[in-house]
């Protein structure tokens, strides 16, 4: 007879996700408090555990649970109002045991610490967001969408595909490119590019 006692937090089907993101409008101390309030509940019915840490702007949380229940509160969290520039930092799968056992959402306001302790995490979290701003405008969208799903990119198999290829062009490209600004040629340029990939994206993986 196995004497060890039932654990619901312990799964072989279990993800990690760490994402980071901005608020779409600044929050007080007390709606801060509110979300990790109402995370609390929701998560203690999921048995979903993790970490949420607010700094200046934005938000780094890591949860961790059942595969299925971590893929759902994720894809609501990426269609939360309240939140903005959403990136998928890391995400693990198929772990077995959990980092925050005893927090079904522990909430920290590093706005509110002054400890010279916590100073160095403050610029960590705002260095790892500068760093995956450049990566998300220089690195091509459907690698770019793999990662922000926490999909490793290295770990999608290569397959053959039937492939159009798909040539545009802009009317008098050459005539105002020589009349306008460098810097809003680039930004006509980078639009036109955004709008076409995003379709092209849209159209491939969706």
């Amino acid at each position: 007879m196995n004497n060890r006692s039932y654990d619901p937090f312990r799964s072989l089907t279990m993800k990690r996700l760490a994402y980071i993101s901005k608020v779409s409008h600044q929050l007080s101390f007390a709606e801060i408090q509110k979300i990790g309030e109402v995370s609390i509940k929701n998560n203690q019915r999921q048995n979903l555990t993790g970490v949420l840490l607010y700094l200046n702007g934005m938000f780094f949380q890591i949860i961790e649970g059942k595969t299925e229940k971590v893929d759902k509160l994720y894809e609501k969290i990426l269609t939360d109002d309240r939140h903005i520039d959403i990136l998928c930092l890391k995400a693990e799968h198929q772990i077995t045991d959990r980092i925050f056992p005893d927090w079904a959402m522990k909430t920290i306001n590093l706005d509110e610490n002054s400890e010279l302790l916590i100073q160095p995490i403050k610029i960590l979290l705002q260095t790892v967001t500068e760093s995956h701003r450049v990566l998300e405008r220089y690195t091509q969208p459907s690698v770019f969408n793999f990662i922000n799903h926490g999909i490793n990119p290295l770990t999608v198999v290569p397959q053959m595909v039937e492939k159009h290829i798909f040539f545009g062009d802009i009317v008098a490209f050459s005539t105002f490119s020589e009349k306008l600004p460098v810097k809003e040629v680039v930004t006509l340029v980078n639009h036109y590019l955004t709008i076409c990939t995003r379709i092209i994206s849209h159209e491939i993986y969706w």
